[in-house]
């Protein structure tokens, strides 16, 4: 009966190493370079609204 259950303990265990993983993955590259083409994104939508309304304020 113990044997299963520290079986069962160690993949869990391993599961977990692995899941902090990826986490820290997420954490630490990921969500910067979302945010990085966030305000890339935020910028480009600047520029074209003001390209915009220069064409429509020369006609």
């Amino acid at each position: 009966m113990s044997l299963p259950l520290a079986f069962m303990a160690g993949i869990s265990i391993v599961k977990f190493k692995s899941m902090n993983g990826m986490f820290e993955e997420v954490i630490n590259d990921r969500v910067p370079k979302v945010a990085s083409i966030n305000e890339i994104k935020a910028d480009v939508t600047l520029i074209a609204d003001a390209l915009r309304n220069m064409i429509i304020m020369s006609r």
